[in-house]
């Protein structure tokens, strides 16, 4: 992650994961890209180790793009390249943002639900 690393704001028991082992080391509260799910580390782990990464937890501080106001209710994406949430729909729908985030804030919180869009509703 580009960025800085992401922190769980909720109960452990609240944390939905993944078993999954990167090919790279990872440190806790890294964010990847796993095919089509955005997760995020909840511990370090050894380069090809199989360790749990949430898919989904009802709060996160993330990095968020620098002067973006970000609103509650705001859907919230992220931006892989640069490693932080953004407003663009043409990144990986990632939630909701839970708290208002002033464009001087370097963070958001969100409500990480990893969505993955579909059209075939």
């Amino acid at each position: 992650m580009a960025g800085e690393a992401c922190e769980f704001r909720c109960d452990p028991e609240n944390i939905d994961t993944i078993a999954y082992a990167h090919s790279g080391a990872v440190t806790k509260g890294d964010v990847l890209v796993v095919n089509d799910a955005v997760v995020i580390a909840k511990n370090d782990y050894s380069a090809s180790v199989t360790g749990g990464y949430c898919i989904r937890c009802p709060r996160v501080q993330m990095p968020k793009k620098s002067s973006l106001a970000i609103n509650p209710g705001d859907r919230v994406y992220w931006d892989n390249v640069a490693g932080e949430v953004n407003k663009t729909s043409t990144n990986r729908p990632i939630g909701w943002c839970d708290r208002t985030a002033a464009g001087s804030d370097t963070t958001v919180i969100v409500q990480f639900m990893n969505e993955v869009e579909s059209s075939a509703y």
